[in-house]
């Protein structure tokens, strides 16, 4: 991945051949949406290196993101009696998240519960309460989120509507209005 992000920030014309190598190589990849892709990366890292700062919070509160996913694994899985080193814990979820990457289905599903149950397995772990702490794992990090982001998608583009229509969802503010009582 760094070798990458140093050959798209350098722009090295292999990396581009290679895209276009890919593309034509390829037929059900969109012409173009590699070497765009790369493009578009290329300006994304090229301001980073203008501004270091947002690199540092980015790279600070992805950080945080992945360590506060892998401890809710741990303690999910520490819940359904399996007490494993944070070590363990770590390897097979950062594994997961690799073999995630590979695009069999979408969002990893099924390859993440598979690759951390038989990581955590081949750690020491018992099979059973394993796969039934990521079975729960992964309903709160990748099943919860889908409602949830619904009712939040439906209830902004409602009160979007609203208020492109003219109406007003708050009630009117009173300045100087006392109640009586």
């Amino acid at each position: 991945l760094a070798v990458v992000a140093h050959a798209t920030s350098t722009r090295s014309p292999a990396l581009w051949a290679m895209g276009a190598a890919i593309e034509n190589r390829f037929p059900t990849t969109a012409a173009g949406r590699i070497v765009g892709t790369l493009n578009a990366l290329a300006l994304e890292l090229d301001g980073w290196r203008r501004r270091p700062a947002d690199f540092r919070r980015a790279l600070i509160w992805a950080t945080l993101n992945w360590v506060i996913d892998a401890a809710a694994l741990w303690i999910i899985l520490a819940a359904f009696g399996q007490r494993l080193g944070p070590s363990s814990v770590l390897v097979a979820f950062a594994l997961a998240n690799l073999a995630a990457m590979i695009p069999l289905t979408p969002g990893g599903l099924g390859v993440v519960e598979l690759t951390i149950t038989a990581t955590l397995v081949g750690l020491g772990a018992s099979a059973g309460p394993t796969a039934i702490g990521v079975a729960v794992y992964r309903l709160f990090n990748y099943w919860m989120p889908i409602p949830i982001s619904a009712l939040t998608y439906f209830a902004t583009r409602s009160l979007t509507r609203d208020r492109a229509l003219g109406r007003d969802t708050a009630p009117p503010i009173q300045v100087g209005h006392r109640p009586h009582g």
